[in-house]
């Protein structure tokens, strides 16, 4: 008795058909994430309702703006394992009174390592958002920024940047205006 020749596949076939049987699972949040997803949505609408929307816009619009600035001066700091004083320099001129308040904190805490970046999340979170905060709204700020195209391309490019770097340390880090004009072109 002789069998077709389809009934018989060969071994890369075999590999091949398990290969494409073998589907990704689907990601699903837990029940803790989902819980914790519908707070911070539930939090982001109670405090949006207090502020007129255009208002509440323009502000998610600059923190997205400001957000890049941050991720830039991160992945430069990610790389470097410290933050150089040349990038110290640039971020004083668009923060004034970042590094005063950096020297402050390495005074108070002279053991602990220095997260540049963190700081000046702080900073701009203080200084350039003290309404949002104030006004007890900032929550609503960061939940729809973070939903928002533009932050998710600046988080994407910042983890491609500091993923190439790590890699393949640059001679020279880009301005953050040319980074901006990079993200700009990804849209």
């Amino acid at each position: 008795m002789q069998f077709p020749e389809t009934v018989c596949n060969s071994p890369w076939e075999d590999s091949l058909a398990k290969a494409q049987a073998k589907t990704k699972p689907i990601w699903r949040p837990s029940a803790l994430q989902r819980r914790v997803s519908e707070v911070a949505r539930l939090t982001a609408e109670r405090e949006a309702a207090h502020v007129p929307w255009p208002q509440l816009y323009a502000v998610r619009e600059k923190y997205v703006e400001w957000e890049a600035f941050a991720l830039w001066a991160r992945a430069i700091e990610g790389t470097e394992g410290d933050f150089p004083e040349w990038l110290g320099k640039a971020v004083e001129k668009r923060c004034r009174g970042f590094l005063k308040l950096v020297a402050d904190k390495k005074q108070e805490h002279p053991g602990d390592p220095t997260f540049f970046w963190y700081h000046l999340e702080r900073w701009i979170n203080q200084r350039i958002f003290g309404q949002a905060w104030q006004g007890g709204w900032m929550n609503a700020v960061g939940y729809y920024a973070a939903r928002d195209l533009a932050s998710l391309r600046n988080h994407a490019y910042w983890e491609y940047c500091e993923r190439q770097w790590k890699h393949s340390k640059p001679a020279a880090y880009p301005s953050f205006q040319r980074m901006a004009e990079s993200l700009r072109a990804l849209q």
